[in-house]
């Protein structure tokens, strides 16, 4: 099973998917999301999303659930449901596949790895969506533990991209910028 696995995720990180991946997640955050955005602070007179911001306090976002109105809810959570969700998985799936490209495969063990850190970001995100859905559907109740469950994982979604990031750049420099998976750096 594990050799099924690690053959599915080599020829999963092909250049084509690589450059798929980041053409959607490219349409995605600079097409698709501003206009739901600029959709979103018309309805709610000025308020945006929740979701990129990387802090925001826990009145922050009632003040902004409020803000929004009937309409801006629905639309936010039409948009947390669809735009942000694939945006995540697009941005998750195109981290692990380009650190498949990047490490040796010599040890077999570094497969399993490599979907550590973008899992890591992909259940954060998750939870964040999931949290201000949850939130947005309670609305106007406030749930304080629910709300600062949200800030944490919104932090933890942003530091996990971080350290994902970092990782990725020093895995491709130690391959003399390459992505290559047969080529050494020397």
């Amino acid at each position: 099973m594990f050799k099924i696995r690690t053959i599915a995720s080599k020829k999963g990180a092909t250049s084509e998917n690589l450059l798929l991946l980041a053409f959607l997640n490219m349409a995605i955050l600079l097409l698709i999301m501003p206009v739901a955005l600029a959709d979103l602070k018309s309805l709610s007179g000025g308020f945006g999303g929740l979701a990129n911001r990387f802090y925001f306090r826990p009145d922050y976002i009632f003040d902004h659930f409020q803000g929004y109105g009937e309409k801006g809810r629905e639309l936010y959570a039409f948009m947390l449901i669809t735009a942000a969700l694939a945006a995540r998985i697009c941005t998750a799936l195109l981290a692990y596949f380009t650190g498949i490209r990047l490490m040796p495969f010599t040890w077999p063990s570094n497969i399993k790895s490599a979907g550590l850190l973008p899992g890591l970001f992909l259940a954060f995100s998750l939870a964040e969506i999931l949290l201000l859905l949850i939130l947005l559907s309670n609305f106007p109740r406030q749930i304080p533990v629910l709300t600062y469950l949200t800030i944490l994982c919104a932090w933890l979604k942003w530091l996990s991209l971080s350290v994902l990031l970092v990782h990725l750049l020093i895995n491709w420099q130690r391959r003399g910028f390459r992505l290559s998976p047969n080529v050494k750096s020397t």
